[in-house]
């Protein structure tokens, strides 16, 4: 009976969806297994007696159906007293699993503890990015995104982490009945919904308060935690629309939550056109935009007996509505422009001219002009080499910055689906090589353009707020140098999950976050500060030659940038979800920065097709793939080459630090004779900025005639070989040595004596061949 009723343990088991281990335990302990599917590792328990009526039972933690009861079917009815014993295991089996379920709930609760201490505030995540969406108080710990699991009172029980991949774990044991993350403090309105993303999503859209129960089954226990909890606030239970999975298990379970507290259901409302995969409030987020989260908010809170739609954080006035509709892109627009217009009893033809209307009146503010979308579709490949052909007639440039001028034009036109936005810095080493020229031209085909010769850091951030536009710099060599804060808003606007700056406004200096995110142009005569050019796409121009001539822009046709203005339009609207999604193959040739910075525009390269993919490609390696030294060389690293320089020279293992800055000072070319306001660079100023490269800075060391505050070679040679590039040298040199060793770096030394004294050569007369790395 015994082989028997294992079987039939385990066949129970798998039936729901447990995998059986290879040996199961039968000693009446629960002991974990796993389940099947990603992820299911630890994820169900067991416990079984053979002894008597094999007995046990088990539990599939991820499908919410709790503990169920097994015993062995011996073929039989059960005696009164077999029955009592099994009743008694049954009862026993309850105490072991409820002592099981509390012992791993307070280890789950201190590990959850110390990972939310040990984790630190969020900014970026690839999570994040791909949702479109905000931190909201999460941390990362271990590139993961923790987001804690707390009742009512506060109390934190688990985690629940989010990979770069999207995967999601909790932590084993912990309590998730009941608990949950809110985002924002209890008001009036608080809503419920399942995910993370989703309850982001909500609560950027309206600023209600949202609590994220994290799955459909907890939506229920949530709800009815914070009824008690907040009795007046009125409960809105967001629900994820499953509707390809059978019985929708998303608005199932919101409608069964809604019925206990006698709350309000929002459904996500796609219109005629979802996509395949859309189901919940982030996917409308992402397809359809913010307003549209917003106004399906509203209407089920409108649609509800009584219900006050005020009671929305977010004003929901006709106006208000009006202008999220006016803020979402054309597309997108007259995909409900039926239904809203419908919702607000209006025909759709009035509902256009109120939007359009408001349109103008967001962007006349500025001026800018309102630019109508080419009637036809456009071919993308043919716009963009009208617009290279157009940039070569009217500048003198290679054609590698042709090209890469038209693709950073068209990408001002997606800023909305990108998460980069590389600087293009227009720059020469003079006056009138046609930096201005260019810029005027950016300005004529990129969208929303707004020019200055100057900005303080408060009108940047705060124009980029209002109104979204790309931003183009002119003369930054005169005001950008000495001006760090601006400097800093600047490259805050690099990537998209980064992008804002916090300042205080009002007379009670209330906190407020101000998007940088925007495309921007710099132009000014030589190189800016390497923070600025490290984000950069660099077209540099040159003084053209008595034999090279090109037009003026003045002299253009005076439909040319208006008609290629309305093409960029056309493709941006029709391409837009395709280069949301576009996953572009960058050059190795390029670093990290640099193919961060030429994402979008490979992006948008790979959605024109044609001959663009590969034009882009030669761009990127031709203009970022070689970093000249001015390019990658900041004061550090052009310390470290010098130091090498000495170490080289002299063929020496150590020496003093002030031999060493003597050596340093003597090229008044170099920065290190007034690198001090004017006076030599200090002992305490070089040893600081190497101690940024991880060099062991100033030690005590030996040499024949003392000791002295100095270097060795080797303190140098992990930061040479990750910052200073390798040159092209002599295979060999030859060193006075006797007696050799190999070094990591490829130098030689004695080993039976030091002859060096940190300057000048030893005084051994014997040659060796030693080669250099």
């Amino acid at each position: 009976m015994t082989a028997d009723a294992t079987q039939q343990f385990a066949a129970a088991m798998a039936a729901r969806g447990i995998i059986p281990p290879s040996e199961i335990q039968a000693d009446g302990q629960i002991h974990r297994c796993n389940v099947a599917g990603r992820n299911g590792v630890n994820d169900a328990s067991y416990l079984l007696h053979i002894d008597g009526i094999p007995a046990g039972g088990f539990q599939n933690h991820k499908d919410g159906l709790g503990w169920e009861n097994w015993r062995a079917d011996t073929g039989r009815s059960l005696s009164p007293s077999e029955e009592a014993a099994y009743q008694a295991r049954v009862k026993e089996a309850q105490q072991a699993r409820e002592a099981e379920h509390a012992k791993h709930r307070e280890e789950a609760r201190e590990q959850a503890g110390l990972i939310w201490a040990e984790a630190y505030s969020c900014a970026k995540h690839k999570y994040l990015t791909k949702k479109g969406i905000q931190a909201h108080g999460t941390r990362l710990y271990q590139e993961k995104l923790v987001i804690p699991l707390r009742d009512t009172e506060g109390t934190l029980h688990s985690i629940q982490t989010i990979a770069a991949d999207g995967s999601k774990r909790f932590l084993p044991g912990g309590r998730k009945l009941g608990c949950f993350f809110m985002l924002g403090e209890p008001k009036e309105v608080i809503c419920v919904c399942e995910g993370f993303a989703t309850g982001a999503s909500i609560f950027e859209a309206t600023g209600n308060t949202v609590a994220v129960a994290f799955d459909a089954g907890n939506l229920k226990s949530v709800a009815m935690a914070l009824k008690e909890k907040y009795p007046a606030a009125k409960l809105l239970i967001c629900a994820d629309d499953d509707y390809q999975t059978e019985g929708n298990p998303g608005i199932t379970h919101a409608r069964e939550a809604a019925q206990a507290v006698g709350g309000i259901v929002a459904i996500p409302d796609f219109g005629e056109n979802r996509p395949g995969e859309a189901t919940d409030f982030n996917d409308l987020h992402q397809h359809m935009g913010l307003g549209v989260v917003l106004n399906c908010i509203a209407s089920a809170i409108s649609r509800a007996d009584g219900a006050d739609v005020s009671s929305v954080q977010t004003n929901l006035s006709d106006d208000k509505i009006v202008a999220n509709l006016a803020s979402l892109n054309p597309l997108k627009y007259d995909r409900i422009r039926k239904s809203e217009a419908k919702r607000l009893d209006v025909r759709p033809e009035t509902l256009d001219r109120v939007v359009a209307a408001a349109r103008r009146n967001r962007t006349e503010d500025m001026g800018f002009q309102d630019i109508e979308k080419w009637p036809d579709p456009i071919n993308p490949a043919q716009l963009l080499t009208n617009i290279s052909e157009t940039v070569s007639r009217f500048i003198v440039c290679e054609k590698e910055i042709a090209n890469s001028v038209a693709l950073w034009a068209a990408m001002t036109w997606f800023m909305d689906v990108v998460h980069v936005a590389p600087l293009a810095v227009i720059t020469a080493p003079e006056k009138r090589c046609g930096k201005t020229q260019l810029l005027n031209m950016l300005s004529k085909l990129s969208y929303r353009p707004i020019s200055a010769s100057s900005i303080s850091p408060a009108a940047l951030y705060r124009c980029i707020e209002a109104w979204k536009p790309t931003l183009l710099l002119d003369e930054t060599d005169a005001f950008l140098k000495e001006n760090e804060e601006l400097r800093g808003v600047i490259n805050s606007g690099h990537t998209r999950d980064s992008a804002y700056v916090i300042r205080t406004v009002g007379d009670d200096h209330t906190p407020k976050l101000f998007s940088t995110w925007g495309a921007k142009a710099l132009s000014g005569i030589g190189h800016l500060s390497d923070t600025l050019m490290d984000r950069s796409i660099v077209f540099e121009l040159r003084r053209k030659l008595g034999h090279e001539s090109v037009e003026r822009i003045r002299h253009a046709e005076p439909d040319l940038f208006v008609t290629l203005s309305r093409k960029l339009a056309r493709f941006s609207d029709d391409h837009r979800e395709a280069v949301r999604l576009s996953r572009p193959t960058l050059p190795e040739e390029l670093n990290d920065r640099a193919q961060d910075n030429w994402e979008p525009l490979l992006a948008i390269a790979d959605v024109v097709g044609n001959n663009w993919p590969a034009l882009a490609r030669n761009a990127a390696i031709k203009l970022s793939g070689t970093e000249t030294e001015s390019q990658s060389s900041t004061i550090g690293v052009e310390l470290l080459s010098d130091i090498k320089d000495f170490f080289d020279e002299r063929r020496t293992e150590r020496v003093r630090s002030s031999d060493l800055i003597e050596w340093l000072c003597e090229d008044d070319e170099k920065p290190w004779a007034t690198y001090n306001r004017g006076k030599p660079i200090t002992a305490r100023q070089m040893s600081k900025k190497l101690s940024g490269y991880g060099i062991k800075t100033n030690k005590t060391i030996r040499f024949n005639s003392g000791s002295f505050k100095g270097y060795k070679r080797e303190f140098f040679l992990e930061a040479w070989s990750r910052y200073i590039p390798p040159k092209t040298q002599d295979s060999s040199v030859t060193i006075g040595h006797a007696v050799t060793t190999q070094y990591p770096c490829g130098f030689q030394r004695d080993r039976n004596k030091d002859a060096t004294d940190g300057i000048g050569h030893n005084s051994i007369n014997s040659i060796v061949t030693v080669e250099v790395d």
